[in-house]
């Protein structure tokens, strides 16, 4: 978020208006009122406007802004405002490329939670917003700024591990899969053709699907968009791979796709991406243990099921001629 924050300071507080990055949050859900919370430690950042389509969602927001902030249904509405200079975007997945779109045109910079796509289609179009309206675009792939990931790049670079030839990327969670509808979750309360949006089928409301949308194909795009990419991001920028062959692009799709039941997409996936000289494989598995978070081993004792850790490995290289 802080390469959007371009404004100088050393506070809230201490800025004048013309210091402060004013800042419009699009889609704030469990996700964005997170980023809104670490605006807090980001100097010349106030929140000066919210957008969502499900009233609870604009609720929960507001306490984390300043009293009487701008708040609508319309999306449109908070990037119409003269007093929005940048955005946070932390909506469904496939409202992700138009709304990037419509904020760089209307004059706003733009912080877009991954996937910034939901179809290959509109990653183009992305970039040509982007350079036609000339605004700063950033991605919530931020791997790239963890520490330890940092310094796995310089080891890399340094070349003592010598060539790589296969990265193995996993990324396991204990935790559900699913997350039930609480029944204040009423169509009176939701925008659904809103939330449907254009490019998906028409549907009647379903609370259920508003709750799980990441799992169902319409709206979102299950654990690769939600966790691959970010492992894929982060070798992309070790390794400065290039694009993969249309060979491994039909194969990853065929292996993603296999996994597809009804409209839904499967908790334990994985997949194979192959290039020139280097071979990507990539799991995850979702475990939710029965009866919840903890439960008793045979030996009587508590066991606590937590996230699991993630694990980044490099293997399969030659090593350097001596």
């Amino acid at each position: 978020l802080s390469a959007v924050a371009l404004a100088p300071g050393s506070g809230h507080a201490a800025q004048t208006p013309s210091q402060t990055v004013r800042i419009g949050v699009i889609g704030t859900g469990g996700r964005a009122r997170r980023l809104m919370a670490g605006l807090d430690r980001v100097p010349g950042t106030r929140i000066a406007g919210l957008a969502d389509l499900w009233d609870a969602a604009l609720a929960q927001a507001a306490k984390l802004a300043p009293p009487g902030v701008y708040t609508t249904h319309q999306y449109q509405e908070l990037l119409a405002r003269k007093d929005i200079d940048a955005v946070i975007i932390g909506s469904p997945n496939h409202w992700h490329a138009q709304m990037t779109i419509d904020a760089c045109a209307a004059g706003k910079d733009v912080y877009v939670e991954k996937p910034v796509t939901h179809t290959i289609a509109q990653g183009p179009k992305v970039i040509e917003a982007q350079n036609r309206y000339k605004r700063i675009v950033q991605v919530g792939t931020q791997q790239r700024s963890m520490p330890h990931l940092i310094k796995a790049r310089e080891i890399l670079k340094s070349g003592q591990l010598g060539t790589i030839h296969k990265i193995h990327m996993t990324w396991n969670r204990n935790m559900p899969r699913r997350l039930s509808a609480p029944p204040d979750v009423a169509s009176r309360d939701v925008s659904w053709r809103d939330f449907v949006g254009p490019s998906a089928t028409r549907q009647e409301f379903d609370a259920y699907r508003f709750r799980n949308w990441r799992w169902f194909w319409d709206f979102g795009d299950g654990i690769f968009g939600d966790l691959m990419v970010h492992w894929l991001d982060t070798v992309n920028w070790m390794l400065d791979l290039p694009m993969p062959a249309a060979r491994a692009r039909r194969a990853i799709t065929h292996d993603a796709w296999t996994s597809r039941i009804a409209e839904t997409i499967s908790g334990t996936v994985g997949c194979r991406v192959p290039f020139m000289n280097c071979r990507l494989e990539w799991e995850s598995h979702s475990v939710f243990p029965p009866g919840g978070w903890t439960k008793r081993s045979a030996a009587g004792a508590p066991v606590s099921f937590r996230r699991s850790a993630l694990v980044f490995l490099l293997a399969s290289w030659s090593r350097p001629t001596v």
